[in-house]
């Protein structure tokens, strides 16, 4: 993959048609062949032709008799891409079906996460640590209480 990284976290508005814009230095690293996707959570991820290349190689490895959830994450990740292509005005529209999916609409949030671009509706990106911090909790209070061997 590509030796470059996306950071930062930049609010955007979204049209009712779903189209938006990206920052300049997110365009001029991403590229212009790019797909989008579901992430692993309440966002979405817009892939590269070196990160759509890069799961290919990954998915190769994966036995679907013997590793068959590792399998089914593929086939999901893959079957919900999508081409995110940019008009003559430089927006991008995103598909009707993953805005409804996950709310996107009037503000949404591009953040970089590494080699990754994510889109999130503002709302799941200003409350996205909540599950992170239940489930934190929850392992803390497993450790606490599990005995020592």
């Amino acid at each position: 993959m590509e030796d470059y990284i996306f950071t930062g976290s930049y609010t955007y508005q979204i049209d009712p048609k779903g189209r938006m814009r990206l920052p300049a230095s997110f365009r001029s690293m991403l590229g212009t062949h790019l797909r989008i996707g579901y992430g692993d959570g309440k966002y979405l991820v817009i892939y590269t032709e070196a990160s759509v290349q890069e799961l290919r190689e990954q998915r190769k490895a994966v036995d679907p008799y013997s590793q068959r959830e590792q399998a089914k994450l593929f086939r999901d990740k893959f079957s919900s891409m999508k081409d995110f292509e940019c008009d003559g005005q430089g927006r991008y529209t995103i598909p009707s079906d993953f805005r409804n999916e996950l709310d996107l609409k009037d503000e949404i949030v591009i953040a970089g996460n590494d080699q990754l671009v994510e889109i999130w509706s503002k709302y799941n990106f200003e409350h996205r640590d909540e599950d992170d911090i239940a489930y934190w909790r929850f392992d803390k209070k497993y450790l606490e209480e599990k005995p020592q061997q």
